[in-house]
Formats: structure tokens, C-alpha cells, sequence
């Protein structure tokens, strides 16, 4: 099954199913991750409890995130997303100060695989346009894992 998302609503929709039905695994990485306890449903907030509450379900979470954010705000907010996961026991690895993970990748059950130009932040209510599709492939999708453990390792001066 493939399928295209033209917008954030739809992606956040289809990506906030998958996590809820998420039995084994969540992997993935974030350049901007975000939360806050006051925003409104079906944000990047809830995505972000619904994940906490895959791992409360015994779902192994795995996440690199950038760290390397000038925004004073937004990394705020990321460091917020961050204490969250790590919170319920979700393995995050903070991505290197000195490098930048631009990277969108959510990989669940080590089959469905979200890929998209979506932050996970409330950017959408800037009117920004994002695009991303969410595919089947277990083959492709141990080779993300692969990738995204791979990046969890990576120190200040290595290359990939």
C-alpha cells in the first residue's frame, strides 16, 4: 500500500493511525520535534503522546532528533519533546550540535514507512506546503532502521 499526502492534516492523520496501531516498533528521526500540553488535538502534541503511549503498550521507540536549532523557541520546544519521550522510556538519541539531521523518516512495525518534508511542529499553522507519502516495504524498511541506528551512533566529527 502506497499512499500520498498532499497535506499536514492528512499526513499527522495517517501517521497518528500508525503509531496507534504500532505493536513492535517506532523508528525515526525529527529535525524539528515539538510539544506543548496546550495544543489542539490532532497536533504535533498528540502525536507525540500517542507515542508515549505505543511505548506504555511495550512498543519499542527509537528517535534521533537534531539538536542543532537557532531558534530559541523551537528548541525550546524540541528539548520539551525530548524530556516527553524520555519521560516514558523512548530511546532518543540527540543528533551532534556541530551537524544537522534534516531527515523525516517514521518507520513502524519495521514495515510502514512515513517519509515527508513535514516537521514534527506546528509549522502548518503557518500555512507552509508539505508533502509525504507513507509506503509498505519490509525490506526498505530495515534498511531506514539500519540508516536511523546508524545516525544514533554518529559523533561531532564523523561522516557517514
Amino acid at each position: 500500500m502506497t499512499k500520498f499526502f498532499q497535506t499536514s492534516q492528512e499526513y499527522l492523520r495517517g501517521l497518528f493511525l500508525g503509531i496507534q496501531e504500532a505493536v513492535k516498533s517506532i523508528y525515526f528521526t525529527a529535525y524539528v520535534i515539538s510539544y506543548n500540553e496546550k495544543a489542539p488535538p490532532l497536533g504535533i502534541s498528540q502525536i507525540i503522546d500517542e507515542i508515549c503511549i505505543a511505548r506504555q503498550r511495550g512498543v519499542k521507540v527509537y528517535g534521533v532528533v537534531n539538536t542543532n536549532i537557532n531558534l530559541p523557541n523551537v528548541q525550546e520546544q524540541t528539548q520539551n519533546a525530548i524530556i516527553k519521550l524520555n519521560q516514558y522510556r523512548c530511546e532518543i538519541k540527540p543528533f551532534p550540535k556541530s551537524r544537522i539531521l534534516h531527515a523525516k523518516l517514521f518507520v513502524i512495525d519495521n514495515c510502514k514507512i512515513f517519509i515527508g518534508s513535514q516537521n514534527l511542529s506546528e509549522a502548518k499553522e503557518y500555512g507552509q506546503i508539505e508533502a509525504s507519502i507513507m509506503l509498505e516495504d519490509s525490506v526498505l524498511a530495515g534498511q531506514i532502521i539500519s540508516f536511523i541506528n546508524l545516525l544514533g551512533t554518529i559523533k561531532d566529527d564523523e561522516t557517514i
